[in-house]
């Protein structure tokens, strides 16, 4: 069990849940309502609460009500909050959540009236009893501050930075950080489609730091400070049912992992599992519940998709690829025999079941020709269905809006190799 300190933010929460989103200008009424404590930090504690760990959480709270509310909800969920500083003005910040019962999508409306922390009473905390570090993204003069302070006295503490949106100054933090854990949203608003060209350029400029991007639906990417890098597809839950919280789901699993020594493999795994989960339930209670398994991401419920074991095989070489270029393979993992194709676009490589999301049809009625004309997007033969190559995104078609189920691949080298399978049963499909 690790001791941990969040440094971050907490919220009072109210969330509506509607039958669909609102068009602008109309008034719906609410299927449900309930309010409760927020906040990406706190919400991180909370699951490494849930994990074993001995969490504190570091912010500023108001002397009222909504205030005292979470901090009761914090101790009922085994974080302290006795490190925090109390501000004589202001009160909680407000999150107003629209929750979309069909999907599990929200929008947020956040409101604040209350001070930052400041890097003064930061200055003043003993941090030597603690094994981790995680900072939330924001104030960011301030924040620069204490990462400092951190990286001057004890210059072997593990820190750990969330980066869920662009702030001015930000990419100077990155530097004093072990661990920097990118949110979609970021790398979109840097001009990224996809989260390994992002982490490829990042790691460029930062090479002595562990890279992680979580991107949604489309599973979860790593690039070590070694410069290895690793994918995980999404964890699916039988019905998506509330996906507020679930990036701060996903932090808490990479942190929980790294602390228990387990490799980036495995540490994908465990936090796209969590996160899975995390969506496919209302709130952050009984995460762990039905036995989620030390170590590795279980296998989810029935959605289509190939369970993963340990190991990986040799599928290729990227010179065997065509730039852009594309090839099917038949694979056998614990589930049995299961077509798939990988395709090469750049130093990129992106694998994916083969199984159109429309009628469960393989994409390709010629070998290996899996790309339309320009090869700018992946193409199903049979109804014309058309997908982004980077994340298997339908984008025409008649499954538009779904997606193709990602496969865990690597490059190690020149060789592109798939996790979770025993062996490559025959070549192109």
């Amino acid at each position: 069990m690790a001791r941990i300190l969040g440094i971050g933010n907490a919220t009072l929460d109210i969330i509506n849940t509607v039958d669909g989103f609102p068009a602008e200008d109309t008034e719906v009424r609410a299927l449900a309502q309930r309010i409760c404590r927020g906040g990406n930090a706190a919400n991180t504690l909370v699951v490494l609460s849930q994990l074993g760990h001995s969490c504190e959480w570091l912010g500023v709270l108001a002397d009222e009500p909504d205030a005292k509310r979470v901090v009761e909800d914090l101790r009922k969920n085994g974080v302290s909050c006795s490190p925090c500083c109390y501000s004589a003005a202001g009160k909680l910040p407000v999150s107003y959540v629209t929750l979309n019962a069909r999907n599990g999508s929200r929008s947020i409306v956040h409101y604040r009236d209350l001070p930052e922390l400041d890097a003064e009473h930061f200055s003043q905390l003993d941090l030597t009893p603690f094994d981790w570090l995680h900072f939330e993204g924001r104030n960011i003069p301030e924040l620069a501050r204490m990462l400092a302070r951190v990286r001057k006295e004890h210059p072997a503490m593990m820190v750990s930075l969330e980066v869920e949106k662009p702030r001015r100054g930000f990419d100077a933090l990155f530097p004093f950080a072990d661990l920097l854990l990118f949110a979609r949203a970021y790398a979109h608003a840097q001009g990224y489609g996809d989260a390994r060209q992002f982490l490829d350029a990042a790691a460029q400029r930062l090479p002595n730091t562990d890279l992680v991007c979580a991107w949604g639906e489309a599973g979860a990417w790593a690039r070590s400070r070694a410069g290895a890098t690793y994918m995980a597809p999404a964890w699916l839950p039988a019905r998506v049912v509330d996906t507020l919280g679930a990036g701060d789901t996903f932090n808490a699993g990479i942190i929980d992992a790294r602390m228990r020594g387990l490799d980036w493999e495995q540490a994908l795994g465990v936090a796209t599992e969590l996160s899975g989960r995390k969506c496919g339930q209302v709130g952050f209670e009984h995460l762990l519940d039905n036995s989620m398994p030390s170590g590795a991401g279980g296998a989810p419920p029935e959605s289509g998709r190939t369970a993963r074991a340990p190991g990986s095989v040799l599928l290729c070489s990227l010179d065997d690829l065509d730039d852009p270029g594309a090839r099917g393979f038949y694979i056998e993992d614990a589930s049995g025999v299961a077509a798939i194709f990988v395709v090469r676009r750049g130093d990129n490589v992106f694998g994916y079941l083969n199984q159109c999301p429309h009628m469960g049809v393989s994409l390709e009625w010629t070998p290996d020709q899996f790309l339309n004309i320009d090869g700018t997007l992946i193409q199903c033969s049979t109804h014309g269905a058309q997908f982004r190559i980077d994340d298997g995104y339908c984008v025409y078609g008649p499954c538009s809006g779904q997606a193709l189920a990602p496969l865990a691949l690597s490059v190690d080298g020149a060789e592109i190799r798939l996790h979770g399978a025993i062996r490559v049963v025959d070549g192109a499909s």
